[in-house]
């Protein structure tokens, strides 16, 4: 946590709720997120069912990279992760 800035708890909570927001809007559509590395790590971590403990514990999001994340009946599911060179997937 940075002086008077969000904690990481705050953040990943924020990070979930704006998904969970956005995907329920856009049902059925392809969905860009576009966002800063940790409010993304957060959202991976919790998508991968990790305490928060292990937010630095994980593979690094570099500029411009993309994660694929779909949605599932239990949940969400990373199908790739901080990929910097498949663009045309998208």
């Amino acid at each position: 946590e940075l002086n008077g800035g969000e904690t990481f708890h705050q953040l990943q909570s924020r990070a979930v709720q704006s998904l969970k927001t956005i995907v329920e809007a856009n049902r059925d559509k392809k969905i860009i997120l576009v966002s800063h590395g940790m409010f993304i790590r957060s959202l991976l971590v919790f998508i991968e069912n990790r305490p928060l403990k292990d937010f630095w514990n994980t593979p690094a999001i570099h500029n411009c990279s993309q994660s694929i994340v779909e949605e599932r009946n239990s949940g969400y599911k990373i199908i790739m992760y901080a990929d910097l060179y498949n663009w045309n997937l998208v």
